[in-house]
């Protein structure tokens, strides 16, 4: 318990520290680390049903994953950083039961996640996270009864993962 308080109190000096920040002055480098760690940030609160504090964190990430992604649009290390931070938005706002949010956010991710094995089509791993995506997708919209857009992801899941049969011996 004593751990905790002392991990609140470095996460809110983390987050007075990124918000302080220009983030037009700040390194690539520094700035995906910052991604990084307002993304586990963003889970922590999450995890602790902290839901406003996760979505400021997840907001954080995807600002920096956003420049980044204009400087290096081809930098997959930052492209699956940005869809973390998708991701972390679109789940946040579930829980919330901000559901046309959640979904807005769960198609953005689904088009990083796309963008991902658009450059390397050959990598297991980002057919394996879009398959996923479309999935989370198409259960979200099943469960809010929207048959129509919820059959149209899982077929795209489907062919996702008739792509990984192929592309895994």
């Amino acid at each position: 318990l004593g751990q905790l308080s002392v991990l609140d109190a470095v996460a809110t000096q983390a987050m007075a520290y990124f918000a302080s920040q220009d983030l037009r002055d700040v390194e690539d480098r520094t700035l995906a680390k910052h991604v990084k760690a307002l993304n586990q940030l963003g889970g922590l609160r999450m995890d602790q049903t902290r839901y406003y504090e996760a979505q400021r964190a997840y907001a954080e990430a995807f600002a920096r994953a956003a420049l980044l992604t204009a400087r290096n649009p081809k930098d997959t290390a930052i492209l699956t950083s940005r869809g973390e931070a998708e991701w972390g938005n679109g789940f946040v706002r579930f829980r919330r039961s901000e559901l046309a949010a959640a979904r807005a956010w769960f198609v953005r991710e689904g088009a990083t996640r796309a963008e991902l094995v658009a450059l390397e089509p050959d990598r297991v791993e980002w057919k394996r996270q879009l398959a996923a995506q479309q999935h989370n997708l198409a259960a979200l919209d099943k469960d809010n009864g929207k048959p129509e857009q919820a059959r149209a992801s899982f077929r795209a899941e489907l062919e996702a993962l008739r792509s990984l049969l192929v592309a895994v011996p």
